[in-house]
C-alpha cells in the first residue's frame, strides 16, 4: 500500500513539475516575439531581426511593416 501512495506522490511531484515548466515558457514567450520585425532608431537607422525580447510589452512601431 505504502509503494502505490510513493508512486502516486512521484506522479503528482511530476505533474506539477510540467505545469511549472509550460508557464515558464508561456510568461517567457509573452515577453518576445518570432518572425521579421523592423524599427527605426531616432536618427533614422533600420533595425530588422527575426527574434524581438520585451521587457515592459512590445513597443508599438516593431512590426512587419516597417520592413518596407
Amino acid at each position: 500500500m505504502q509503494n502505490k501512495q510513493h508512486m502516486k506522490m512521484k506522479h503528482t511531484r511530476r505533474n506539477m513539475n510540467k505545469l511549472f515548466l509550460v508557464l515558464a515558457l508561456l510568461f517567457a514567450l509573452s515577453a518576445c516575439s518570432v518572425g521579421k520585425k523592423c524599427t527605426y532608431t531616432q536618427d533614422g537607422t533600420k533595425i530588422s531581426s527575426w527574434v524581438w525580447f520585451f521587457e515592459d510589452g512590445k513597443p508599438i512601431d516593431v512590426d512587419k511593416n516597417n520592413c518596407n
